[in-house]
């Protein structure tokens, strides 16, 4: 397994009230026209999410669309990415896999690493490690 990277998709389907649908339903809607709005409103070649937000459209998208700050960088988010995996010509599909958890290893004095989290054990082990040590 070394030098392979581990990516990993979690859905979580939600319990809705229903009382909240129509809202979700309609927030849903006003997301997409937002993206497209972002996506015909743009050069077609500017895929910094960074640039557009700061220099061309947040703004704009919050005003006209009514969206929450997180949801107009997500809609801006989303049309950068999407105009990125055009220009690579890559296609994405995510997946869910269902498997069973491995047993867990009785071990004493281990310190374990989330293999898949690879900033784990360059940042936060060593902090740990020399906090752990005083406290000793």
């Amino acid at each position: 397994m070394c030098g392979m990277k581990q990516v990993t998709t979690v859905a979580c389907k939600l319990k809705v009230p229903v009382k909240f649908v129509e809202e979700i339903e309609e927030t849903l809607k006003v997301f997409a026209v937002a993206g497209e709005w972002i996506n015909a409103n743009t050069p077609q070649n500017l895929t910094s999410k960074t640039k557009m937000q700061q220099k061309l459209v947040y703004s704009q998208v919050r005003e006209q669309f009514g969206l929450s700050a997180n949801l107009a960088i997500q809609a801006i988010r989303r049309v950068c990415g999407n105009r990125k995996a055009a220009q690579q010509g890559d296609y994405y599909i995510h997946l869910n896999l269902n498997h069973n958890a491995p047993d867990l290893i009785d071990a004493e004095d281990v310190l374990g690493v989330d293999l898949g989290r690879t900033d784990i054990d360059k940042f936060c082990i060593p902090k740990f490690l020399s906090l752990f040590l005083q406290n000793k």
